[in-house]
């Protein structure tokens, strides 16, 4: 997603480009200060208020500008425009940025704008879900982040990690995004002993797994944006749903017991193969240490070239 920064306030506009670089997504921002030279194709990030620009360019630029007030935001002016208080934090910002491209572009752009996405799918379910367990903790334990792992089959295998609930407590989460109400995520949300958030939902049939491409987009952006990665364990679910997820990861791990099962790309297509990094031991203490080289790789930080005891 590309941005343009137009900021009257250069001390706010360095600090948040900064951020942005810092989150490690694919953002590029461009700091630009005339108003009568933006790029088409760019959504734009201003603490210019719209009473303040003539009412024909406004006409041009309002469906893909975020304004930034300096002042909390009443509901009137909300439903007018996209703006959002000036000092709420990085994630909000940028997930209201997200919003604002897609709505514009009509693209859903990247699946959580300041939040990793990682897509994991295996040959066998079960196999998948013990690996993104594997891949959260080694993220938890490297790099500090705070993990959500949702699984996306039809059937939920996460129950005995994350915890049952009611199938109304996933129904009123749902609502929530629906009704575009922020709220805890500990309220609808488990954590195990390794530091690794869930979804609370019920053991059977998957909630997710009813959800449409808006639904599930929606889930990943509002549930997602209070994490700084988010897992998804596709497992061998390839649902035309999953399929659209896939291609817009951050990232996408296959995961393998090492029988051969064929070109991956016959499962996702051919594009999204191109992006997957394959992991298909037999030995689970050297896939260990190649899934700790993998988070040390995407995330930041040395890794290890000699694995040799």
């Amino acid at each position: 997603m590309r941005v343009v920064i137009m900021m009257r306030d250069k001390e706010y506009r360095d600090a948040f480009a900064e951020m942005v670089s810092e989150t490690g997504r694919d953002i590029y921002a461009v700091l630009n200060s005339n108003t009568g030279c933006v790029q088409k194709e760019a959504v734009i990030l201003t603490d210019v208020m719209p009473h303040e620009i003539d009412p024909s360019a406004l006409g041009k630029l309002e469906a893909r500008t975020l304004f930034l007030s300096p002042v909390p935001v009443s509901s009137e002016i909300r439903e007018k425009y996209h703006v959002i208080f000036k000092y709420s934090d990085i994630t909000s910002i940028l997930a209201e940025l997200s919003s604002v491209y897609a709505d514009w572009s009509g693209d859903s752009g990247s699946l959580a704008a300041s939040t990793r996405v990682i897509a994991v799918i295996s040959e066998s379910d079960q196999l998948c879900f013990e690996r993104c367990r594997t891949l959260a903790a080694q993220i938890i334990y490297t790099h500090g982040d705070s993990v959500l792992l949702i699984p996306m089959g039809y059937v939920n295998g996460q129950t005995e990690k994350g915890g049952t609930a009611e199938k109304g407590v996933f129904r009123r989460m749902m609502y929530m995004i629906d009704e575009g109400k922020d709220f805890p995520p500990e309220s609808f949300t488990v954590c195990d002993s390794y530091g690794i958030s869930y979804i609370r939902m019920p053991p059977g049939i998957n909630p997710v797994s009813e959800l449409d491409d808006d639904y599930i987009l929606r889930l990943i952006r509002n549930a997602g944006k209070h994490f700084d990665t988010v897992i998804l364990d596709i497992g061998t679910c390839f649902r035309p749903e999953n399929l659209q997820i896939i291609s817009k990861a951050d990232n996408v791990i296959f995961f393998g017991s090492g029988r051969n099962i064929g070109d991956i790309s016959d499962f996702i297509g051919e594009q999204s193969a191109k992006r997957v990094r394959v992991f298909n031991s037999a030995d689970a203490k050297d896939e260990t240490i190649e899934i700790d080289d993998y988070v040390r790789e995407i995330y930041g930080g040395p890794v290890q070239t000699d694995h040799s005891t």
